[in-house]
């Protein structure tokens, strides 16, 4: 899409911020890359993205969503030999709440180095159930949704728009950092190099 950021990047290979180029692929196959957060709160927290466009990993072919799977099992390996056990989450929207919403619409899945119960964090929001693997999330069907994996997957299906980056702020409020929820206003370029200088020969 010629308005997605995540697009443009994939394709120019460069993440332009403040003037500075960053190049912060750190892993890539056919169909996914593998890259530090803007917003990188805390250091060797990614995002698993697919290179075409898709709103959420709920509506990726299930082709995909078995090879993102794959990719997101080995980068929690890796994460947790580096830094410790992570969380991955996905906020999936729907198409009627992107409309007249200025955000990030490709999807992809976060994985932040920070052992915590997310499901019971995001459970005193809303209600959830469990899953088995991504390719469930396609149960949402048109709906948005929550999806969190710790010890174990849980989707949470919601009926209206949610707080933005509830569950950023939640992760920042348990590691001690509650201002840095926001990736708009703390970038934390720093961390994301730190980030890319010791993952880049890891994978």
């Amino acid at each position: 899409m010629n308005n997605c950021p995540y697009c443009k990047e994939f394709e120019s290979r460069e993440l332009i911020h403040n003037g500075e180029t960053i190049k912060r692929i750190l892993y890539e196959t056919d169909n996914f890359v593998v890259f530090p957060a803007l917003g990188c709160f805390i250091e060797g927290y990614l995002l698993i993205a697919p290179k075409q466009h898709y709103i959420s990993v709920g509506t990726m072919p299930s082709s995909l969503v078995a090879e993102m799977e794959e990719i997101k099992n080995r980068v929690k390996n890796i994460i947790t030999q580096e830094y410790g056990e992570p969380v991955v989450f996905e906020h999936g929207p729907s198409a009627q709440m992107l409309k007249g919403v200025c955000c990030i619409d490709h999807a992809h899945l976060h994985v932040v180095p920070f052992k915590m119960n997310l499901h019971a964090h995001v459970s005193d929001h809303f209600q959830g159930s469990e899953i088995s693997g991504l390719d469930q999330l396609k149960s949402a069907g048109q709906k948005a949704y929550l999806f969190t994996e710790g010890d174990k997957q849980h989707v949470f299906l919601l009926d209206a728009a949610i707080p933005t980056q509830l569950i950023r702020k939640i992760i920042a409020k348990e590691a001690g950092i509650t201002e840095k929820w926001d990736w708009r206003t703390y970038p934390e370029i720093e961390n994301l190099k730190k980030t890319i200088t010791n993952l880049k020969r890891k994978f």
